[in-house]
């Protein structure tokens, strides 16, 4: 008798796991299932996979999970702030950056982020601070120099901002949008020379980058040099550019085919976002509008992926 109560009661714990289980597996936000409703490591996957999907407003449905379970939990408030940017909302970004920052100071990623979301309102001394906190974590982070150049220059400080993209290529020499920006820093500067060797820089990166090499052509029109080649390469390698037909290429090249000479330069291109994940970190151009006779939007800065 004894043993058929213990058998009875095996069966009972066995079918309480199947169904617990079963429940759990049933938790679905947003066409993504979450295995485990009680583990806040598993909502956080499933806002990062929901973010990686642009379901941005239920992937913050999914970090909120997450923080209901385990408010101190850095890597959901993080992810919460990138989620938060792709929808505009940046100064609620700014509070979910602070939140993780607090939990953990020496959250690189969080304070670059943050640094962008600042960016994005306008504080471009915050920003500069922020950057510099991010430095002093990670004094080699080539990102975090970047756009750290980026603020710097839309501040008008372009000396400054060319020795943020020297750091920035040095730590990494392919780093394309540093190359591009420099240049285009060169270019405001009046140093033209140099100006063309960093645009030939980032052309030997990317050789068929239109905006690279329609700035090479306003920099060589401003030198009379190569101009027209470097115009026409820019059109050719982006057919779209071509038939456009658009304004700013065509007073650059003018009347007669003689490259405009006074006003714009190219410009750089404003800072990439993308939510920290397993995935590589990637990137997307966020167009800040075009100044004066300036080929292009700036380059986005680079925001760290998503974590899980």
């Amino acid at each position: 008798m004894r043993i058929c109560q213990i058998i009875a009661l095996l069966i009972m714990i066995i079918l309480s796991l199947i169904i617990n289980n079963s429940l759990a597996t049933d938790t679905v936000i947003g066409g993504i299932s979450v295995q485990n409703a009680s583990d806040p490591s598993y909502w956080n996957k499933a806002g990062a996979d929901l973010y990686n999907l642009s379901k941005y407003n239920e992937s913050i449905q999914a970090f909120d999970a997450a923080l209901n379970i385990s408010p101190d939990y850095a890597k959901a408030l993080y992810n919460k702030g990138l989620a938060l940017d792709r929808l505009g909302r940046y100064n609620d970004s700014v509070l979910a950056y602070d939140g993780a920052i607090e939990i953990n100071p020496i959250f690189e990623e969080a304070w670059n982020n943050k640094g962008l979301a600042l960016y994005e309102l306008g504080r471009f001394n915050e920003s500069i601070l922020v950057y510099n906190e991010a430095l002093n974590i990670s004094p080699e982070s080539s990102v975090a120099w970047y756009n750290k150049g980026l603020v710097l220059e839309d501040l008008g400080r372009y000396n400054d901002s060319v020795l943020a993209y020297d750091r920035a290529t040095k730590i990494n020499p392919k780093f394309e949008d540093a190359w591009n920006n420099k240049g285009h820093v060169l270019s405001e500067l009046g140093r033209l020379n140099e100006s063309s060797l960093a645009y030939n820089e980032a052309l030997s990166i990317s050789p068929e980058s239109t905006v690279d090499w329609t700035d090479e052509g306003l920099v060589l029109g401003k030198l009379e040099r190569d101009s027209i080649l470097a115009i026409g390469k820019a059109i050719t390698s982006d057919q779209k550019f071509a038939n456009a037909g658009d304004d700013r290429v065509i007073e650059s090249i003018g009347a007669e085919g003689a490259l405009y000479h006074g006003g714009g330069s190219g410009s750089s291109f404003p800072i990439y976002s993308s939510p920290e994940s397993s995935n590589p970190r990637s990137s997307h151009l966020k167009s800040k509008g075009n100044k004066g006779n300036k080929i292009a939007g700036s380059r986005p800065g680079v925001h760290y992926p998503a974590r899980t």
